[in-house]
């Protein structure tokens, strides 16, 4: 099972306040991510159809398309080396929080479900998210399936590994 779920309009971050409520204090949305969540719920739903939230191991692709700012350079520069990637902020992890707040229990009934994800941020000429949810043995990641092949040997007796250092890697 697949599901894709496109949102429309600039991706925003989570962000949370906190409020007190008699001796307790509580964190809650702010009021714009309360709207911006309602919204991604009910592309959410539109793109379930009715169905049930999905089950077991999910893996998830996600892609944040950006408009290129009109002061970002159109080559390499020293403040920015890599002028067709947007690589400044917002964090990646930061902005699928609020995605993966929104579509609990409508898409699956818990994030911990997602064992696999690929996430990218690119420049496009609209803002807009495509999130597309599915069950780990509809994945095509050759990465996975060589996981899932058994050939990684990752048993510490099966391989030791030691680690340098002097900035090396595993040897």
């Amino acid at each position: 099972m697949i599901v894709e779920i496109e949102i429309a309009g600039a991706s925003l971050t989570e962000r949370k306040r906190q409020v007190k409520m008699g001796s307790f204090t509580r964190r809650v949305d702010e009021p714009d991510r309360v709207d911006y969540k309602a919204w991604i719920k009910d592309r959410a739903v539109r793109a379930m159809g009715g169905m049930a939230p999905l089950e077991g191991p999910l893996a998830i692709h996600t892609v944040y398309y950006r408009v290129k700012p009109k002061s970002y350079p159109k080559r390499a520069t020293k403040g920015h080396p890599w002028p067709f990637w947007p690589w400044k902020i917002p964090d990646m992890d930061n902005l699928g929080k609020i995605l993966w707040d929104a579509v609990t229990k409508i898409v699956w009934q818990d994030d911990a479900q997602v064992v696999h994800q690929t996430t990218m941020k690119v420049f496009s000429g609209v803002e807009r998210i495509v999130f597309r949810i599915m069950t780990i043995d509809e994945i095509e990641d050759p990465t996975l399936a060589w996981f899932l092949a058994g050939e990684h040997a990752l048993e510490s007796e099966d391989i030791p590994v030691q680690f340098t250092l002097n900035g090396g890697g595993p040897t």
